[in-house]
């Protein structure tokens, strides 16, 4: 069989994940295979800055199957970006101001007068050097991933969050003048309640303290923040696929109460994914193969309709109860992180635990989650 290619039928045994190298560097990143206005992000060539994530963060699929975290070198994303000749860029990646080559790439592409658009900023990376050029070179919005609506959320979930560099960050984007504050969040997490809601009711009210700092005396600064909340899709391969899906009435209510909060502040603006099309995710993301006549279906009258005519299949899929040893579908790939450390980090989720971020040495110098012996193993066993 061929390393990594699982054929139905045909791959009887688990079907190992390829990882070309074992080093920090992303040899090959990826990037647009074409370029058209036609396309989601219009007339931009997307490339990739880095691959995988060290923080951890327990919602997150791409934490897992691309580990180990790797960046890419500037001299590869330069030669694409010679070869393509690309009017915009969008550097696209988990943890952009990770990456140590992220303010000389862009002076390089600013230089070429090739414009450049990036994905979320962690707020604890964002220096006034990187913000300065952001603001000077044109850029009128930054976004920044708050994820949970409270402290006990947000370490529970593994986000490496500080409040104080996140409201820093919002009064450094403010005194520069950035017209717009794009902050995103997740809700529907395992016990999440009123008492997390109330607290980012405090949140967003230093958020717009911080707002307001930012601007000083001259009034001019942040003049919209703007709020989207997304439902959380329990995700395969990570410590939350233990977890039940989230109710579709609990989620209608947490999304009427973020509107309600946000709309006590001015300058504020809410938007909440619809929980009826998250429910179709979610039937999508823990589905097995028990789920094809309803795809099948959906071929021909499409994927609601389908939905409605499997609505006792649906509604097994959505209410099936994860235990300690339950069989997932997605356990005939092998992806490297072990199932072990994935279960202990979905009981540090509910006890609360942090753990700390994958180190910079690399996996072999770590041996916590099992990339290390998955590493070291040929590819194709």
């Amino acid at each position: 069989p061929l390393p990594g290619v699982m054929v139905p039928g045909m791959s009887p045994e688990r079907v190992r994940r390829a990882v070309v190298g074992a080093s920090n560097v992303l040899g090959s990143p990826a990037y647009s295979c074409f370029v058209s206005s036609e396309a989601q992000f219009r007339d931009m060539l997307l490339l990739e800055v880095n691959r995988g994530c060290p923080y951890g963060c327990r919602f997150c699929a791409a934490g897992s199957i691309y580990k180990p975290p790797r960046h890419a070198e500037m001299a590869a994303l330069q030669e694409i970006v010679e070869r393509c000749e690309p009017h915009k860029v969008g550097l696209v990646g988990t943890a952009l101001t990770d990456w140590p080559d992220l303010l000389p790439f862009l002076r390089w592409l600013a230089e070429r007068k090739v414009k450049f658009s990036l994905s979320s900023l962690r707020a604890d990376g964002l220096t006034d050097e990187l913000l300065g050029f952001l603001r000077h070179t044109g850029t009128r919005s930054v976004t920044l991933a708050l994820e949970g609506a409270s402290r006990r959320l947000r370490r529970a979930m593994n986000k490496h969050f500080s409040e104080d560099a996140f409201l820093e960050a919002v009064a450094r984007v403010s005194r520069l003048q950035f017209g717009t504050l794009k902050l995103y969040m997740i809700t529907g997490w395992p016990d999440e309640g009123e008492e997390d809601w109330a607290e980012f009711e405090e949140f967003m009210s230093c958020v717009d303290a911080a707002r307001k700092a930012g601007q000083g005396n001259r009034k001019k600064g942040v003049e919209l923040v703007s709020l989207s909340v997304s439902c959380l899709v329990p995700k395969a391969w990570t410590p939350l696929q233990w977890a039940d899906t989230p109710d579709e009435d609990r989620l209608k209510a947490a999304m009427k109460r973020f509107k309600g909060i946000v709309g006590r502040f001015k300058g504020m603006r809410f938007a909440g994914e619809n929980p009826a099309q998250a429910r179709v995710q979610m039937f999508l993301a823990r589905g097995g193969e028990e789920i094809f006549p309803c795809l099948e279906r959906a071929a021909e009258i499409g994927l609601p309709a389908a939905m409605r005519e499997h609505d006792a299949l649906v509604h097994d899929v959505l209410l099936r109860h994860a235990e300690r040893d339950t069989v997932f579908p997605w356990d005939r790939l092998e992806i490297g992180v072990s199932r072990k450390f994935l279960y202990s980090e979905w009981v540090k989720y509910r006890r609360g635990m942090v753990t700390p971020p994958c180190p910079q040495d690399g996996c072999q110098a770590c041996g916590l989650c099992g990339m290390d012996d998955f590493q070291s193993l040929p590819h194709g066993r």
